[in-house]
C-alpha cells in the first residue's frame, strides 16, 4: 500500500520541451532572401504569370519580405519538416530547413540599420547643393529631401539619408561621399563629371533607376549595399572607368543596358533574382559577366560588339528568354555557356563571332525551344 501511495504521489515526468530558437545571426538579408531566391521565386514571384509560374498559386509570392511574412505559417508547415512538401522537387538540405525554421520561430528578423546616422527632418526640393555653406545649411535643416536634389561638390554630405525624388550628381569634385544615404525614390543620375574619380554611397539600398553618363575618370563607385533598382540601369560609353560591382542587387525592375564603356571590364550581379526588361551589352571591354540565380529574361538578351568577353558561362542559370537572343560581332567570344537555357520566345541570332565554333551554336539550338527565326552564320 505504501508503495502504491508513493507511486500515486509522484507526478508523471513532464513532456519534453521544444528547444528554444537561438535567434543569433539569421536574418532576411543574410539567409532568408537568398534561400527563397534559390528555391522558390523561380515560380512564386509577383512578376510572373502562367506558364512561367509552373502552377504556383498566384496568391502566394515569396519575392519580398512582406510576402514571406504573410506566408510564414504555411512555410513553417510545408518547408521545414524532415520530409518537406516544398519545394516540390526537393533539394533543400536538413541544415537549410533547420535555419529556415529558426528564422521563422525568431520572428523573421531583418538586418538592423548600421549607418550610425539618425534621419531627422525633411527639406523641400528641388534643391542644388554646390558649396560647403550650402551643404551645412542643408544638414542644419534636415536629412531627407522631399523632391529632387543636385549635388555639385566634393567631400562628404554626412547628413543626407533619403531623397524622395531624383538625385543628380553633376560637376562634382574628385571625391564625393554620401555615407548615410539609404534610398533614392526616383533616378540616381551620375552625369557630366569630368573630374570625379570616386563616389561612395555604401549605405544605399534602393534606387528608382541608375544612370551613369559622361564620367570619364570615375574609377571607384561604391554601391556595396544596393539591393534594388526599381527601373533601368544604363551605362553609356563614358559612364564609368572601372568595374561595376553590384553583387548585392537582387531586383532590377527595368532593363540593363551597357553601351560600350571600354574600361568597364567586369559586371558583377552575383545575386540578381529578377530582371523585368532587356539585358543589352553593346560594345566595350567587358570580360566577365555574372547574373547569379537569375532564372529568366522577359525581354531581349543582346550581346554585341564586345572585345574581351570570351564566354557566357556566367549566365548559366538563365532558363528562359522571352524576346530575342542576339549574339553578334563579339571579337573574343569562343564559348557560349548558357547551359540552363531551354526556351527563347523570339528569334535566335548568332552571327559574325570570329572565335565561336559554329557547332557550339548548333548545340544550343538542339536543346532549346526557339519560337522565332534562327540565324547562325559568319562564325568560326
Amino acid at each position: 500500500m505504501i508503495g502504491l501511495l508513493a507511486l500515486w504521489a509522484c507526478p508523471a515526468p513532464p513532456e519534453p520541451m521544444a528547444p528554444e530558437p537561438r535567434c543569433t545571426d539569421i536574418t532576411w538579408e543574410g539567409f532568408a532572401r537568398p534561400f527563397f531566391a534559390s528555391w522558390c521565386t523561380s515560380c512564386h514571384h509577383s512578376a510572373l504569370d502562367e506558364p512561367l509560374r509552373g502552377g504556383a498559386p498566384t496568391s502566394i509570392d515569396l519575392d519580398t519580405y512582406e510576402d514571406v511574412l504573410a506566408a510564414a505559417p504555411a512555410l513553417a508547415a510545408s518547408a521545414t519538416t524532415p520530409t518537406p512538401r516544398m519545394p516540390p522537387g526537393g533539394g533543400t538540405s536538413p541544415g537549410e530547413r533547420e535555419r529556415l525554421a529558426e528564422w521563422l520561430a525568431c520572428g523573421l528578423p531583418r538586418r538592423g540599420e548600421d549607418t550610425g546616422q539618425e534621419c531627422t527632418g525633411t527639406v523641400s526640393g528641388p534643391l542644388l547643393v554646390a558649396t560647403g555653406p550650402q551643404r551645412d545649411a542643408l544638414c542644419a535643416s534636415g536629412s531627407g529631401i522631399e523632391g529632387d536634389l543636385q549635388l555639385s561638390l566634393g567631400g562628404s554630405v554626412p547628413c543626407l539619408c533619403t531623397v524622395a525624388g531624383s538625385l543628380v550628381v553633376s560637376e562634382a569634385a574628385p571625391e564625393l561621399a554620401l555615407p548615410a544615404l539609404t534610398s533614392v525614390e526616383a533616378i540616381l543620375s551620375v552625369a557630366g563629371n569630368p573630374g570625379l574619380q570616386a563616389l561612395s554611397i555604401e549605405a544605399l539600398e534602393q534606387v528608382g533607376g541608375l544612370h551613369l553618363t559622361d564620367n570619364p575618370e570615375l574609377i571607384t563607385l561604391d554601391l556595396s549595399d544596393l539591393s534594388e533598382i526599381s527601373g533601368d540601369l544604363i551605362v553609356d560609353p563614358r559612364g564609368l572607368a572601372g568595374p561595376l560591382e553590384l553583387d548585392e542587387v537582387r531586383t532590377l525592375g527595368g532593363s540593363l543596358t551597357l553601351i560600350g564603356p571600354p574600361q568597364l571590364d567586369r559586371l558583377g550581379l552575383a545575386r540578381l533574382e529578377l530582371l523585368q526588361g532587356d539585358l543589352r551589352i553593346l560594345g566595350g571591354g567587358i570580360a566577365s559577366l555574372t547574373t547569379g540565380p537569375l532564372p529568366q529574361i522577359p525581354g531581349d538578351l543582346e550581346i554585341c560588339d564586345t572585345t574581351a568577353l570570351q564566354t557566357l558561362e556566367g549566365l548559366d542559370r538563365i532558363e528562359r528568354v522571352g524576346g530575342d537572343l542576339i549574339l553578334c560581332r563579339n571579337q573574343s567570344l569562343s564559348a557560349l555557356g548558357l547551359s540552363g537555357l531551354r526556351w527563347i520566345g523570339g528569334d535566335l541570332v548568332i552571327e559574325d563571332n570570329p572565335e565561336l565554333p559554329t557547332h557550339t551554336a548548333q548545340t544550343l539550338v538542339s536543346r532549346t525551344r526557339v519560337d522565332g527565326a534562327i540565324v547562325i552564320e559568319g562564325n568560326l
